[in-house]
């Protein structure tokens, strides 16, 4: 005598919203040297994985505005190589996914030759 089973599977989907771990974060106040690079993290967890977007004074980055700014790591790192003074500003991480979002300011000031020698001079020798 065959036997039928009737088996019930419930599937849960867990949605996590965006977090940034400012224990990896970088500051969120940057200075860089004219003609130097730097590096902005934002990591970032979240189920389903969320989606990065970088702005900068409000507007969208995008890859081909500038060569001397990259977006790496998944969206999580913004590389700013041979920094000029046109790259200051602020800038923002925009983490959403299906759960939520979350965001976080960084803001970059980048110092020419001539300012890197004025704070030496007024602050180690006096």
């Amino acid at each position: 005598m065959p036997v039928h089973v009737s088996v019930s599977l419930s599937v849960c989907v867990c949605l996590v919203p965006p977090r940034i771990d400012l224990s990896l974060a970088s500051r969120s106040n940057l200075s860089v040297i004219v003609g130097r690079s730097i590096s902005v993290d934002c990591p970032v967890t979240g189920i389903p994985q969320p989606n990065l977007v970088w702005t900068k004074d409000g507007r969208l980055l995008s890859a081909s505005q500038d060569d001397d700014i990259r977006v790496v790591s998944r969206g999580q790192r913004l590389e700013v190589n041979r920094a000029d003074l046109g790259d200051a500003g602020r800038y923002k991480c925009l983490a959403k996914n299906a759960a939520g979002f979350n965001e976080r300011d960084f803001q970059l000031h980048v110092w020419g030759q001539f300012c890197c020698i004025i704070f030496y001079l007024l602050f180690f020798c006096y």
